[in-house]
């Protein structure tokens, strides 16, 4: 008994857990979570190999995954996680994935604020390297209000602030633009 108790205690607080960070169905979304186990990391609950897929507002598939996720203590929805990609794939086939180190996942709102050093990457020939973004996985938006470069099929490129627009298909440059057009470059590649 003195090992029964605390095992059966374990598997119910993991099947709450499970249970609460369940995204509920709602109208036309569907978002689902996996993991692979799960654990306790200073105390808190956590779980190992954490996979989140749903769609975008359009229908679009989305996919995050991460070494680990752990729950908030006041929100069961909400999570810090550590080491992340983040992909979204739209409906013509192309694609626009996130990576870092580290970053807070908010369930409800399907939001997603990374930081640490992030890449962003599209099958478009798009690269940005930024500290601070924030996604929006049901409009597949990326918004960063600190410095950006990257690359792009025409050059490179440093801003003050970037956004990713899906709908619009176009990386947004703000404040302090600097590029570097190479017009043969597109050619080369």
């Amino acid at each position: 008994m003195k090992r029964a108790l605390p095992l059966a205690a374990a598997a119910l607080i993991a099947a709450v857990l499970v249970y609460a960070l369940q995204p509920r169905q709602e109208s036309r979304e569907r978002v689902a979570m996996s993991f692979q186990r799960l654990g306790i990391v200073n105390n808190d609950l956590a779980m190992m190999k954490p996979k989140l897929t749903g769609e975008t507002n359009e229908g679009d598939p989305y996919v995050v995954t991460a070494d680990e996720a752990i729950q908030d203590r006041q929100d069961a929805k909400r999570a810090s996680l550590r080491t992340i990609l983040g992909d979204v794939t739209l409906k013509d086939g192309s694609w626009i994935g996130a990576v870092a180190p580290k970053g807070e996942l908010d369930g409800r709102k399907h939001h997603l604020a990374l930081e640490g050093a992030i890449s962003v990457y599209s099958d478009g020939g798009y690269e940005l390297h930024t500290s601070v973004a924030d996604i929006d996985m049901q409009k597949a938006t990326i918004v960063g209000n600190r410095a950006v470069t990257g690359q792009g099929p025409l050059g490179n490129f440093r801003a003050d602030r970037f956004q990713v627009d899906r709908r619009a298909r176009m990386v947004f440059l703000h404040g302090h633009v600097q590029m570097t057009i190479e017009p043969l470059r597109k050619k080369q590649v």
